[in-house]
């Protein structure tokens, strides 16, 4: 599910119950929590004593992938299940990492499924079959696949509603904002310094002066 939660900033506003009320002391940010996320090279630059940008915006990655754990062990429909994998990036040693809710992952692999029987019954080389087969295919996959906006605004309304009923979701999703704020504080740092180093004028430069 390559999309973007928005609402999760909204949800806290909402948060008044006394049992979470403890967790909104922690920093937070406007939430961008992503279902899909890749492993990018991130410089190695020290922040915050020994920790590294790296090593940071590992952090946050793990704390948005307990939100997923946490929402998927108390939702009501075992389709709203959110899964991460990883899999491999061609050319690069790093890899995609990418969360999808399992409602999208059976629609995906039936029209798959539905594309490999059609051509199957096609004899090698017979390219008038294949095509044949392929917009056949094409038709039925949109119809599997038809089905995941509808439950993505299901999905949606589930887990608005937890994140205000159930404090264990609630403070995983502060947990995230958190460790989001502070990968991004990081960012700035590192940008402040780098500004600061260009504009610093070099020492022992020569004087202008009349």
């Amino acid at each position: 599910m390559a999309r973007t939660i928005t609402f999760i900033a909204a949800s806290l506003l909402t948060l008044s119950s006394p049992t979470v009320a403890p967790a909104q002391d922690d920093p937070s940010a406007t939430a961008t929590a992503t279902t899909e996320g890749a492993q990018e090279p991130i410089e190695e630059v020290v922040v915050r004593g020994r920790r590294t940008l790296f090593a940071l915006r590992r952090e946050m990655q793990d704390a948005r992938e307990n939100v997923w754990e946490v929402f998927s062990a108390i939702n009501s429909d075992d389709d709203f299940d959110i899964a991460c994998t990883s899999t491999p990036r061609t050319g690069s040693r790093y890899k995609n990492r990418t969360c999808q809710p399992r409602y999208a992952d059976n629609a995906t692999r039936r029209a798959g499924q539905e594309l490999a029987r059609r051509m199957s019954v096609c004899a090698p080389g017979d390219s008038t079959c294949l095509e044949a087969a392929m917009q056949m295919a094409t038709g039925e996959a949109q119809a599997h696949l038809a089905i995941i906006p509808y439950m993505d605004k299901r999905l949606d309304d589930e887990f608005h509603r937890l994140a205000v009923e159930q404090p264990e979701l609630a403070t995983a999703i502060l947990e995230y904002l958190a460790k989001e704020h502070e990968y991004d504080e990081a960012i700035r740092s590192r940008e402040g310094s780098r500004a600061s180093s260009r504009n610093a004028q070099p020492q022992g430069a020569p004087r202008t002066d009349p």
